[in-house]
């Protein structure tokens, strides 16, 4: 035990003497009663003889002739976190008053498999809260109600472009009106084709769809709505020092949670699961995400080019290769003409009638979006 010698006057005497609490520490506190003086010398009895020293009782606070080491009872400040009764009060810590009024409470252990003590921030919307305090890290951070909309898409088409006429039109010759077939042909552009001859009595020109149909260009729109969150998260760690003093059952000695972190005592762990069972006390549970995953796209925009058509005024001749006389111009309308002897024939323009793009694709909204890698945490009631 380690003294720190104190001088004390008390009465009509001088004592040298050391107080003592009950953990046997020796502290620079005393009580000394005035009335002890009065029957008998601090030293001896009544005879006035300096006799053998004597215990009294003094009520004079004095201060120690020298430093007493960290820990030991000297009436300092308590510590709340290493575990000795800095101020001899016979009380450990979180144990004592001056302890609990600063904030320190016994938090029960952390069951195997989780992380802590943390506390928990909250707050409203997508920004992550701060962590501060004895609780300055955040050891992990999210959010919770998430919210993605489907894509929104578009797909428009121009064109066509580059369409082409190979065979163009055709006529067709025939022996009666326009029922028995005796020959015919396409007519390339400006290109004569003798085909018909002696028998004919009528004709009939015909526009070919082309064999070509153009070139489609698809205009995409796509729009992606953000994505959000209803809240967010921080699970901050206790930065402290942790004892055992003041507490039982495996519980330590730490701050509590202040201010914009509650004043709850924590514990976490990655994934979505059940808070531990009783006679744990962390059964108030809160789950957020940590990411999320977003595949919202819009299909492919594709546009076909439907068929065209090709036609002309088909010019044709009483003669092979087109000489003789022009006996008849004949429109590629299908219709049945008179055309007696006709035998050749050319078609000196020929138009090109591009079809049409339409929305060969519908370019509709694809994927999903959702909240990923959950993170339990559970506190006190």
């Amino acid at each position: 035990m380690k003294h720190a010698a104190f001088v004390l006057a008390c009465g009509f005497g001088v004592v040298a003497a050391c107080a003592q609490f009950s953990s046997g520490q020796c502290t620079d506190k005393a009580v000394c009663d005035g009335n002890d003086a009065t029957a008998f010398d601090v030293f001896g009895g009544s005879d006035g003889n300096q006799d053998a020293p004597i215990d009294v009782v003094v009520d004079t606070f004095v201060k120690p002739d020298g430093d007493v080491p960290d820990g030991e009872c000297n009436a300092g400040a308590e510590d709340c976190s290493n575990g000795l009764d800095d101020n001899c009060n016979g009380l450990v810590d979180c144990a004592d008053p001056v302890c609990q009024t600063a904030g320190y409470v016994c938090t029960a252990a952390v069951p195997s498999g989780w992380s802590g003590p943390v506390a928990l921030a909250t707050a409203s919307g997508s920004t992550i809260p701060g962590c501060g305090g004895a609780y300055a890290t955040a050891s992990s951070t999210g959010h919770d109600g998430f919210s993605a909309a489907s894509a929104t898409c578009g797909c428009g088409c121009t064109g066509p472009l580059n369409v082409s006429c190979s065979t163009g039109v055709g006529i067709t010759y025939y022996s009666d009106a326009c029922a028995t077939n005796v020959g015919g042909a396409g007519l390339p552009a400006n290109f004569c084709v003798t085909s018909g001859g002696s028998g004919v009595t009528n004709v009939k020109a015909n526009a070919q769809a082309t064999s070509y149909n153009g070139d489609c260009t698809g205009v995409p729109s796509k729009t992606v709505p953000p994505a959000s969150w209803t809240s967010s998260f921080a699970a901050c760690a206790y930065d402290g020092k942790v004892d055992t003093g003041g507490c039982t059952a495996s519980a330590t000695c730490v701050q509590a949670p202040s201010g914009g972190l509650g004043t709850k005592t924590c514990i976490y762990q990655a994934g979505d699961i059940a808070c531990p069972l009783t006679p744990s006390p962390y059964t108030v549970k809160t789950r957020f995400f940590t990411s999320n995953s977003d595949t919202r796209d819009c299909s492919t925009c594709t546009c076909t080019a439907s068929a065209g058509t090709c036609t002309a005024t088909i010019d044709v001749y009483n003669a092979p290769s087109c000489g003789g006389t022009k006996v008849a111009s004949v429109f590629t309308d299908g219709s049945c003409q008179s055309c007696p002897a006709c035998d050749s024939a050319k078609a000196p323009t020929v138009t090109t009638n591009a079809g049409t793009c339409g929305n060969g694709g519908t370019g509709g909204p694809t994927g999903s979006a959702g909240a990923t890698n959950p993170v339990t945490v559970c506190c006190t009631p």
